[in-house]
């Protein structure tokens, strides 16, 4: 089992954000199931992070479909390892449309990365935990 995490930056309009992720989810729960890769989408800012499971075949033959998408631009793998199980086995693909006030700093995934590579085997569902903690934190303030 192999897991990629990635960010990349949105550049269509952000009035139209919330039906591309409904367009993206849709296809994504056709096309990932036959693959059977499973994973979660977080847009934020005009950023995207996307969490990606499968095999390690599957997800490259994913990456350079997303690759030539033209949704996105600057696409940068933050995690890209070998995992034990997946944390998603129920979901082709879902997507979190996170708060304007939160926090997404690109610069703060790579120190995640750093971090996990050094002393841990990266766990996915840690890593969506996480946002979503964040996404509370930042709610919390308004």
């Amino acid at each position: 089992m192999h897991l990629i995490i990635y960010t990349s930056e949105y550049i269509g309009e952000a009035k139209d954000i919330d039906d591309v992720l409904a367009d993206i989810v849709r296809r994504s729960k056709i096309n990932n199931s036959e693959y059977d890769i499973t994973g979660l989408l977080f847009y934020h800012g005009g950023r995207f992070i996307q969490v990606l499971e499968g095999s390690r075949d599957s997800l490259e033959g994913l990456m350079s479909i997303l690759q030539r998408d033209g949704r996105h631009k600057n696409i940068e793998r933050i995690v890209d390892q070998e995992i034990k199980k997946r944390a998603f086995q129920e979901w082709s693909m879902d997507s979190l449309n996170l708060s304007k006030d939160t926090s997404f700093d690109p610069d703060e995934l790579i120190r995640i990365r750093v971090a996990y590579k050094k002393h841990l085997l990266v766990d996915s569902k840690l890593l969506v935990d996480f946002y979503k903690a964040m996404l509370a934190l930042g709610s919390m303030s308004e």
